[in-house]
């Protein structure tokens, strides 16, 4: 996480640093913005999973200038680690799997082919169960304040609060907050590239579910200057 966070500020930096046009954010402008990204559970909890993908949208009204106030949804899932013996597990119901598909392709009697098909979905199901993944939905109120900077790149922070949604079989919405920080690339006057990151802490009853998102996207303009 530390080095994601470092890569994150040295590309703000730099970017902003090479800039050389005015970047402003005027009063009454309106964004709505799209991304994906990479994502990484943090904390104890952590051995437990891989890497997390995910993405979302947000929108963002500016209530005065380089000041806005808007909305997120995010959507990231973490398959889990297996053991050695789950990873062995896996690959014989693949090759099993395979092995049947293969069976069903040649063989031309429609009752065996009938049995094939039961014995796959039965396979797929196990494979399923053990292939389990971990998903975080959130809708956040966020807001932004971007940095006055000389050029297309504006770097700005970001801070929200929100409803996180675990789902794993069941679900469970517990309240969260985001901190975190990003930047924007004016490619036109109303179409801009983001990359963004934040660290996401969802406050449970146990161990709070802590993690490190990372993303990249694109922001369109609908108003304003």
């Amino acid at each position: 996480m530390k080095k994601l966070m470092v890569f994150l500020s040295v590309t703000v930096f730099v970017i902003g640093m090479i800039s050389s046009v005015v970047a402003s954010e005027p009063r009454g402008r309106f964004a709505i913005s799209a991304n994906g990204g990479i994502a990484k559970i943090t904390g104890d909890i952590s051995d437990y999973f891989e890497m997390g993908f995910g993405g979302g949208f947000a929108a963002e009204y500016f209530i005065v200038d380089n000041l806005s106030l808007g909305g997120s949804y995010q959507y990231n899932s973490f398959k889990f680690k297996l053991t050695d013996e789950e990873k062995a597990r896996k690959q014989d119901l693949e090759e099993e799997i395979g092995y049947l598909e293969t069976e069903i392709w040649q063989t031309p009697e429609s009752v065996y082919k009938e049995y094939l098909k039961q014995q796959i979905a039965a396979l797929k199901a196990e494979l399923k169960e053990l292939e389990g993944s971990f998903k975080l939905k959130s809708i956040s109120l966020q807001g932004k304040y971007y940095l006055p900077t000389e050029g297309k790149f504006a770097p700005y922070l970001l801070g929200g609060l929100g409803e996180y949604t675990a789902s794993n079989g069941s679900s469970e919405t517990k309240t969260g907050i985001h901190l975190g920080m990003g930047g924007k690339y004016f490619s036109a006057q109303r179409v801009g590239f983001i990359i963004e990151g934040a660290y996401h802490i969802v406050f449970t009853e146990e161990e709070s579910i802590k993690y490190f998102d990372m993303k990249a996207g694109l922001i369109f303009y609908l108003g304003g200057k």
